[in-house]
């Protein structure tokens, strides 16, 4: 029983002592017409493995695992509110951190 608390209580401090996913994204080009491939870069996230993108014209939401990068065309101009949610391999959830980061894009 001693052993198990110990492991326990090991694994606990492991979890608290992790670090929270941290979203951040780029993306280009800069002036976006519509039609064009915009790419977006999570490269700058922090202890993410999951990336999960809303491009906010009411196109299916796309996740991506290990992988940061994600092309997306907008069919049409307008303003778009772009989401990424980071998440950590493990899965664990911590309040710590910015795992999301929304960023408004003008295609024109």
């Amino acid at each position: 029983m001693k052993k198990i608390v110990s492991l326990l209580s090991v694994v606990i401090l492991f979890n608290r002592c992790s670090k929270a996913p941290s979203a951040c994204f780029t993306y280009y080009p800069s002036i976006i017409n519509a039609g064009d491939v915009v790419t977006f870069n999570a490269d700058c996230s922090k202890n993410a493995s999951s990336f999960k993108w809303s491009f906010g014209d009411n196109t299916k939401d796309t996740t991506l695992n290990n992988n940061n990068l994600v092309s997306h065309v907008y069919k049409t101009s307008g303003n778009f509110t772009v989401k990424l949610s980071a998440s950590r391999k493990d899965g664990v959830t911590l309040k710590k951190g910015e795992p999301e980061k929304s960023l408004m894009i003008v295609v024109q």
